[in-house]
């Protein structure tokens, strides 16, 4: 299976889940031991993908998730003119 088909099924997956936690749905996804593991192994896919740092990977994520981008390739070519990606670009993990 691609990334990108990776990627939409964790999108609809999550998507469906209720936020019953007093965190924000990204805190949700990347905090709740539930769903952060999950969330975490789309990070390393993308990471791997891109040949990125995890900050990168994880502000690549959230971009797609909290913008509803469904295009994994269109959401790569954003990150090219992205100024929050190549600050993320400069931190280490």
């Amino acid at each position: 299976m691609s990334i990108a088909d990776e990627y939409l099924d964790y999108k609809n997956f999550m998507v469906k889940l209720p936020n019953d936690t007093v965190l924000s749905r990204w805190g949700m996804y990347t905090h709740d031991e539930r769903y952060k593991d999950y969330t975490a192994s789309i990070v390393k896919m993308i990471m791997d993908d891109m040949n990125i740092n995890e900050d990168q990977a994880y502000y690549m994520l959230y971009y797609m998730v909290s913008n509803d981008i469904n295009d994994y390739e269109l959401a790569k070519r954003d990150m090219m003119v992205d100024k929050n990606f190549e600050i993320y670009k400069t931190k280490r993990s």
